[in-house]
């Protein structure tokens, strides 16, 4: 008899759109870390809301260096040459924003207090979450 996967249970639920944004291994258990609610919007990390329940709300794409707003899903097209994306000033524990790599042959980068593990975009179209754990913007 097959036992119960939360996790394939979730992967399924949300693997149609493409929902299911980030794991983590955890004592040889890989756990969701970030999912996002495909009717609502909302993200939810391991299992509590984050940025206030909102979720993320796209702004329009960006050709140069941004400043980003906690809560903000920012599309980046370097056609006319790479920028920076800085990440928000301030911000609260578990507040969240997303980048990503809409088009141009260079991916933006992320500047400010993000966690040094995480590597920058590897192909175009890549998107990534960062969630502030309280010191530093880490990539979920």
């Amino acid at each position: 008899m097959p036992t119960f996967s939360p996790l394939a249970a979730l992967r399924k639920k949300f693997s149609d759109a493409g929902q299911l944004l980030g794991l983590v291994e955890q004592d040889g258990d890989p756990s969701p870390v970030v999912v996002q609610d495909p009717v609502t919007g909302n993200l939810y990390a391991n299992g509590s809301s984050v940025s206030g329940g909102g979720g993320v709300s796209w702004v329009a794409t960006q050709t140069a260096a941004y400043q980003a707003v906690a809560g903000q899903a920012i599309p980046c097209d370097t056609t006319g040459g790479t920028f920076a994306v800085a990440a928000p000033t301030s911000p609260t524990t578990n507040q969240v924003f997303r980048v990503k790599w809409l088009a141009g042959t260079n991916a933006p980068t992320v500047t400010g207090a993000i966690d040094s593990a995480w590597q920058g975009f590897q192909t175009l179209g890549d998107s990534q979450d960062f969630s502030y754990t309280g010191s530093v913007w880490g990539a979920v």
